[in-house]
């Protein structure tokens, strides 16, 4: 199973809930553009011990610059699963949101790649 999942929309938040009973998932990454949706759902649904541990990370779309995508990508345990990154879509809602996703999913995908030419990607690199 995948350590690190990335998701964009937090939705009505119970698949996270879901997911989080899962031990092999380490962290869940949700991408975020309207926050009154994140607002609406915690007063419904409990995630003070997820949020706490860091198992469910929220971050809203619009407050990222690129030092955030810089620092994220190259940072454990996302570094170390950034092969297998994929950016899931909550639900069809988002759709609407094609341009915004689009261009995360490059910013991150670019980082991600910078950080793994930063870090070498042939063996003699690590000698």
């Amino acid at each position: 199973l995948y350590p690190v999942l990335y998701f964009y929309g937090f939705g009505n938040g119970i698949l996270f809930k879901a997911l989080l009973q899962n031990k092999n998932h380490q962290h869940i990454v949700v991408f975020e553009k309207d926050i009154e949706i994140i607002w609406i759902m915690f007063h419904i649904l409990d995630f003070s011990s997820e949020l706490q541990n860091s198992r469910l990370m929220i971050l809203e779309t619009s407050s990222l610059d690129i030092e955030f995508f810089s620092n994220f990508c190259s940072s454990k345990p996302f570094f170390q699963f950034s092969r297998i990154y994929f950016l899931e879509l909550m639900s069809h809602y988002y759709e609407r949101f094609h341009e915004d996703i689009l261009g995360l999913n490059k910013k991150l995908a670019e980082n991600f790649k910078n950080s793994i030419i930063s870090h070498g990607n042939d063996p003699l690199d690590a000698l």
